[in-house]
């Protein structure tokens, strides 16, 4: 009898991983990342000057780029895996082609996952967190594996169960160099508003604040997108055949609920006390 591998790639050797492919392929996925962020703040930089038809015009490059911002990892997640699979040269409106033809049912994927956040989370956030690492493949699940809705979410936990905590441990490695990034643009924030005599809170201040923030996420952002497929990978080749994923379903589909109707019940309640 053969014995199933189940030792994981390291975080250092998924790090490397990442690191690698961001090298070879940094001008696709730096774009890939870009485009949403771009129509987003042209946008925000639009409405700033005042004026309904600023105003218009600012809030529909706003609204585009929020859409992008839903199919952008479906794209990053295609060229990544044509990247592992050599399957040739990814192009910005292709993998982009291809996130929209995902759009409705990663939309619906988020919506699902925002009221299991909602749900789990009036727990002391405990479940919370323990349903966001069992949950944190579902995208790939619905990308790579074509598992939509609810069973993209039961793929995540089948691969993840197990070695949860070691998942855990792998994400939580993933973002501490976030963390140093985040802190970099944070201090570059601060030096280009002292620089320009932008003071705290104010609207200069904030623009510079969230472009120093893009930028920082344009980067990270496809490393990290790398770092987690890679670790999907990883998960999948050596994924426990048994997982008990009844009562899991059972648990999902009660927080979604409780996360539903928390949702509905608060506009209710806000109209109910005017």
């Amino acid at each position: 009898m053969v014995r199933m591998n189940t030792k994981l790639l390291g975080p250092l050797s998924l790090w490397k991983h990442a690191w690698q492919t961001y090298k070879a392929h940094w001008k696709i996925l730096t774009l890939i990342a870009l485009v949403p962020s771009l129509f987003m703040y042209v946008g925000m930089g639009i409405a700033l000057l005042g004026g309904p038809i600023a105003v218009i015009l600012g809030g529909i490059l706003s609204l585009c780029g929020a859409v992008l911002f839903v199919a952008m990892p479906i794209a990053m997640i295609g060229a990544i895996r044509r990247f592992d699979g050599s399957a040739g040269a990814a192009s910005l409106k292709g993998e982009y082609a291809f996130g929209f033809s995902l759009f409705w049912p990663a939309l619906l994927l988020i919506i699902i996952q925002i009221f299991v956040h909602i749900g789990s989370g009036i727990f002391l956030m405990i479940p919370a967190v323990i349903m966001a690492v069992y949950g944190s493949f579902s995208l790939y699940g619905l990308v790579l594996e074509g598992k939509k809705g609810i069973p993209a979410i039961i793929h995540s936990f089948s691969i993840v169960s197990g070695r949860w905590w070691k998942t855990l441990g792998r994400i939580a490695f993933l973002a501490l160099p976030y963390l140093v990034v985040s802190l970099i643009a944070a201090g570059l924030a601060f030096v280009i508003s002292a620089i320009c005599g932008l003071t705290a809170h104010s609207s200069g201040y904030e623009v510079v604040r969230a472009l120093t923030s893009a930028i920082a996420n344009v980067f990270f952002g496809p490393v990290a997108a790398v770092y987690m497929y890679k670790l999907y990978i990883s998960l999948k080749e050596t994924v426990h055949p048994d997982a008990p994923t009844v009562p899991f379903r059972r648990w999902l589909i009660a927080f979604l609920t409780v996360g539903a109707l928390i949702v509905v019940a608060i506009p209710i309640a806000a109209l109910t006390i005017k």
